[in-house]
């Protein structure tokens, strides 16, 4: 197996940018500044996390009977895995007026959402390499199972690589900066406790800002960089 997950950060910088320019303007050009939750929402929703991946599976159907030797077939999954946050679970707490700055925000269990992949009719390859057994040949539940193992691979790569921490930490760097630049101090936290205290300080939190680990490979063994056209030969060859 093979995979490559790729992490497309947000450009905070615009973020707060267009966000200053635009609540400067509802103040009509003063030194007021003006903080709603249909705002703080809209800015939290543009907090992303994208996993774009290919997973190559090696699928064997065991001999049946008298049969002799397996079917084997590779399957090649690209597709796209996204982590965002449910802000409309969210609880919000704007300071009255008078009040120190500080917003709060909290999310409750189950706020941090991982889609399903998203695979397109043309990101799915498969390639046939032994297919011995005229009673029993490879069928399309074959291909359909080796597709579902290979997507359920995938997934699993994803959650090993932290992606839901990745989004968490993605969303409260977000709406620190956003809020900061407002003049704002954002108390962001999680009622999951385990994501809670990974995510740590704010103040780490600002630390890791841009922080990018770039591509992260995990591969089945013996397939390290192989183009599913050139397979090894060992796990074709009929008697493997």
């Amino acid at each position: 197996m093979k995979w490559t997950g790729q992490i497309v950060q947000l450009l905070i910088v615009a973020v707060v940018v267009g966000a200053i320019v635009f609540f400067f303007m509802r103040g009509g050009g003063g030194s007021k500044t003006f903080v709603t939750v249909e705002q703080i929402t809209k800015i939290a929703e543009l907090a992303t996390i994208n996993y774009h991946m290919s997973v190559t599976h090696f699928h064997k159907k065991p001999p049946v009977g008298l049969e002799w030797l397996p079917a084997k077939l590779f399957v090649t999954v690209t597709g796209d895995i996204k982590g965002s946050v449910n802000m409309k679970a969210a609880k919000i707490v704007l300071p009255k007026e008078g009040e120190e700055k500080i917003v709060k925000i909290v999310f409750p269990k189950d706020a941090v959402i991982i889609s399903n992949p998203q695979i397109g009719p043309k990101d799915v390859t498969f390639l046939t390499c032994s297919n011995p057994n005229p009673i029993h040949p490879l069928r399309d539940k074959d291909y359909t199972a080796a597709q579902k193992e290979a997507i359920s691979a995938m997934i699993k790569a994803a959650n090993d690589d932290g992606i839901k921490l990745k989004t968490a930490r993605e969303a409260k760097e977000v709406l620190v900066n956003f809020l900061a630049a407002l003049g704002h101090r954002a108390e962001v936290s999680f009622e999951d406790k385990a994501l809670n205290a990974a995510l740590g300080t704010e103040s780490q939190v600002a630390d890791n800002t841009g922080a990018n680990p770039g591509p992260v490979a995990v591969a089945f063994p013996g397939l390290e960089g192989f183009a599913l056209a050139s397979v090894p030969r060992q796990y074709c060859a009929g008697d493997a």
